[in-house]
């Protein structure tokens, strides 16, 4: 499973501030993710979250260093640094183009 922090149908600039996470099967179709609306809450609140899915990767934008470490050790491969549709980024990973910075 994937996971992407939201911002509307955009990649979140900040994983501790997105609106919304989705969580997208292998092989599944973004329309058919799983979405989840966070209100208000930290990061602590978003990383428990994902360390309770069978999520691999997350896809966000920035994210701060404590939080990565956090989700790596957990087993959570985070792909930051990312902007634009979630969409084209969530396909550009599953083609092997996004990396781990």
């Amino acid at each position: 499973m994937i996971a992407v922090a939201l911002f509307g149908d955009e990649i979140s600039p900040r994983f501790d501030c997105c609106a919304e996470m989705a969580f997208i099967q292998a092989g599944e179709d973004f329309g058919a993710a799983d979405r989840i609306l966070l209100k208000g809450g930290d990061s602590e609140d978003r990383i428990l979250r994902l360390l309770e899915q069978p999520c691999r990767a997350l896809l966000c934008g920035g994210i701060r260093k404590q939080d990565r470490l956090r989700l790596t050790v957990g087993g959570v491969e985070v792909i930051d640094g990312l902007s634009g549709p979630a969409l084209m980024r969530l396909e550009e990973f599953r083609k092997g183009g996004l990396k781990v910075q």
